[in-house]
């Protein structure tokens, strides 16, 4: 090569772009994220509740004191952790979203569930929460029992509520990961589809192609990963529908894949290139990765199905509960009429 005045060398740059399981695998993390904050929360909840008791307790017993107001500081400390932490949740769900918009990793259904999701998280701590905080607070200052039983029993309500909030959140976030997984599964078979496709053309084209056991070789790590994918739909689904992931563990152990790795293994050990027995093996993993679509099609379909009977479901119960909750608040309350405040 030349070189010298005036001569300079220009550096190959390379592209390098992630394929399928590394863009999954991302979402993947961020999920892993949410889960733990999820986690976190749900402590955090408890220890609210905890603490809940102890002041409910003194004030039923009309105690109030430094302990008492050292507790309602306390609860208010551990309600600014779980804002903090919804924030937190918040902006990893938003990632999620972008990952998923960026590579285009899920279908309009399941990314109107992840707004969903995001909604309901930018509205899970309602005002009242606080306000009922701080009155408690400044009744307890009071030494006025009456307000602050009346103000424990709308702190109680704001707190079930958040607590059953939070397990929706948690539902419909497990439900998203799962239908993300079903989509990595339907990409997967997609992504299989188009590329045997291309192995088929090259055998037609040239069936001394020496890119065609690459190829091949490719298609096997490709029904591997698959197989793997479809292995961790079974292990997410189990808890919520042992049928659905025994119907995913017999697609993946069934006759389908053996079919596919056995007419691979033909190709891969045709010494003598015989063209038309190359494109018939190839034909046939095709007709294969198809049957594995429409049986896993069905399945996802199935599963769709199920969880809006279940969502349904638990929002009747959801709704039911909250009456119930209304109801015991009136009667709590119309009870606390009849006692007197020190201040009277």
């Amino acid at each position: 090569s030349k070189t010298g005045p005036g001569i300079g060398k220009t550096e190959i740059l390379r592209a390098y772009f992630p394929n399928l399981e590394e863009l999954f695998f991302e979402v993947e993390e961020e999920q892993e994220v949410a889960l733990d904050t999820f986690e976190d929360m749900n402590q955090s909840i408890d220890e609210l509740k905890e603490i809940y008791e102890e002041i409910s307790q003194d004030i039923l017993k009309e105690e109030t004191g430094w302990e008492q107001k050292k507790e309602a500081i306390e609860m208010a400390e551990e309600l600014q952790e779980i804002a903090e932490k919804i924030e937190a949740l918040d902006e990893t769900i938003k990632t999620i979203e972008e990952l998923n918009e960026k590579n285009d990793l899920i279908n309009e259904t399941l990314g109107e569930k992840i707004e969903e999701l995001q909604k309901m998280i930018q509205e899970s701590l309602s005002p009242e929460f606080m306000q009922a905080l701080q009155k408690l607070q400044e009744n307890i200052n009071e030494n006025d029992f009456k307000k602050s039983i009346e103000e424990l029993n709308n702190l109680e309500f704001e707190m079930n509520d958040l607590e059953q909030q939070l397990d929706r959140m948690l539902d419909l976030f497990e439900q998203i990961v799962i239908e993300q997984k079903l989509e990595e599964i339907t990409k997967k078979i997609q992504e299989m589809e188009n590329f045997q496709k291309n192995v088929t053309e090259k055998i037609e084209e040239n069936v001394n192609n020496r890119n065609i056991d690459p190829m091949i070789n490719k298609q096997n790590n490709n029904l591997e990963n698959l197989e793997k994918i479809m292995e961790e739909a079974e292990s997410l689904i189990t808890k919520n529908d042992e049928e659905l992931s025994k119907d995913i563990e017999s697609v993946r152990t069934g006759d389908i894949p053996i079919e596919i790795k056995k007419d691979m293994e033909e190709i891969l050990s045709d010494k003598t290139n015989d063209q038309k027995s190359m494109k018939k093996n190839s034909n046939d993993i095709e007709n294969n990765i198809e049957k594995l679509k429409e049986k896993m099609d069905s399945i996802i379909s199935s599963y769709k199905e199920k969880e809006k009977l279940e969502m349904l479901t638990k929002y009747i119960r959801i709704i039911k509960n909250l009456i119930d909750m209304s109801y015991e608040q009136e009667l709590i309350i119309n009870q606390s009429v009849n006692i007197k405040s020190k201040k009277d």
